[in-house]
């Protein structure tokens, strides 16, 4: 194909590899079953137009560095990987460094800290994980709510666990009592359907997230400042070999607990 980009070529590779069905239209691949357009994004492309939320988007320096996570996560929307379903699972809790390895290889963000950790398991294996904060105390309409965040779930590799999300879910909510949960939903990769359908309600939608990323080894740095500054304040790097990068930002779910 003699207009897609290197990153755009690798990804078809990938593509016919694992038989996914697709059509490229203007350089986007079209996943048949998922019936969104893939945007590869090269370090040198213009950053497109905010994700309207039709796009799956991936990203040179994420491909480079998170690859074996974005195939899975490809896989497993085309249906291509192992089918789970929760309640053949068994519900656990884990130590941190148990959740800690499981996160840092099947999720986009890694690992982060949490206060409460639970697992599911199928056949002597860990097939999916989710983490939760310790409370705040948030106003709600003149109501004082303990309010968790929703951290991570992850799946392992390309498995779907049909009803995973809700079964932890159930079992954080039986364990915790909890006021409120909230949490976030990547908009270059998902709509929020599975928050929705447990329950969730769209609160707000996040400012898109500028980061700087090195050419040369693709590391990435989130910037809070001005983007010709944060440029110009990164240390170690010649700007021609830095490059600002922006997302889409996130969607912000809550669920209002009802009492038991």
């Amino acid at each position: 194909m003699k207009n897609l980009s290197q990153l755009a070529l690798e990804i078809k590779e990938f593509l016919d590899e694992n038989n996914i069905e697709y059509r490229i239209e203007r350089g986007l691949f079209f996943l048949i079953f998922s019936k969104k357009y893939l945007r590869p994004i090269m370090l040198s492309d213009e950053m497109p137009d905010r994700n309207n939320g039709n796009e799956l988007r991936v990203y040179e320096d994420l491909w480079r560095t998170k690859g074996q996570i974005i195939k899975s996560r490809i896989r497993s929307i085309s249906l291509k990987g192992e089918i789970i379903y929760a309640r053949q699972c068994k519900v656990i809790s884990i130590e941190r460094s148990v959740e800690r390895e499981f996160l840092d290889q099947n999720h986009m963000l890694g690992y982060t800290k949490s206060k409460y950790r639970y697992a599911l398991v199928y056949s002597g294996r860990l097939v999916a994980v989710a983490s939760f904060s310790n409370f705040r105390t948030i106003d709600r309409g003149g109501q004082l709510l303990k309010s968790y965040e929703w951290i991570r779930y992850a799946s392992d590799g390309s498995s779907r666990v049909v009803g995973g999300m809700g079964k932890l879910l159930s079992a954080f909510i039986k364990e915790v009592c909890p006021g409120e949960i909230m949490s976030y939903a990547d908009i270059d990769w998902s709509q929020g359907d599975s928050y929705k359908r447990l329950e969730f309600n769209l609160l707000s939608i996040t400012k898109p997230i500028r980061f700087i990323v090195d050419r040369g080894d693709y590391s990435r740095v989130k910037i809070k400042t001005a983007p010709d500054e944060a440029l110009n304040q990164q240390r170690g790097v010649e700007d021609s070999r830095s490059v600002l990068v922006t997302n889409s930002g996130n969607y912000k779910f809550v669920r209002i607990v009802t009492p038991v």
